[in-house]
């Protein structure tokens, strides 16, 4: 098993042969519309493919989405995956924040090294959390911004409960 992370703010990226990369064959940008519009960041697939591409939910772009027990938008997360890392992904899991927590929770927490303290909800101060935290104490500490690191620390931080579990 392998897993990877792909910054979800990464702009311009690559789309895998499909129909994204038709739509975008120099990388994936942003769409400025009042009514429905996206940034250029991977995280905004969703949005893009699933509300706005089209008056079908994105099932004119991956047909057989649904009928595969998927979804256009991670269909095409997918092939932008794929584009990014030149690889080709056969079978994935993908899996939201609140499953990633009870995932967490249903295999008895997750165990961190914490050398960094960080502020609890938002301001000055630090936690003290406990080296085996369960989902609520873990996401907070692998979220949180609110620190004197750049964002490549909070990306850093955001791997370690998935490598915890790996």
């Amino acid at each position: 098993m392998t897993i990877t992370g792909i910054p979800r703010d990464l702009p311009g990226f690559p789309f895998s042969e499909g129909p994204m990369k038709e739509l975008y064959p120099d990388g994936h940008t942003a769409h400025a519309n009042r009514e429905c519009g996206w940034g250029p960041g991977i995280n905004q697939l969703r949005t893009e493919v699933d509300l706005c591409r089209n008056q079908y939910n994105g099932e004119d772009l991956y047909p057989n989405a649904v009928l595969n027990g998927s979804t256009p938008s991670v269909e095409a997360t997918k092939d932008a995956a794929e584009g990014i890392l030149g690889i080709e992904i056969p079978y994935y899991v993908f899996i939201d924040m609140k499953g990633f927590a009870e995932l967490i929770d249903a295999l008895g927490g997750v165990e961190i090294t914490v050398d960094e303290r960080l502020p609890k909800g938002g301001g000055p101060g630090p936690n003290n959390l406990p080296s085996r935290s369960g989902r609520r104490a873990g996401s907070r500490w692998a979220r949180s911004a609110w620190t004197a690191t750049p964002p490549s620390g909070m990306r850093a931080r955001g791997t370690r409960p998935v490598t915890g579990i790996a």
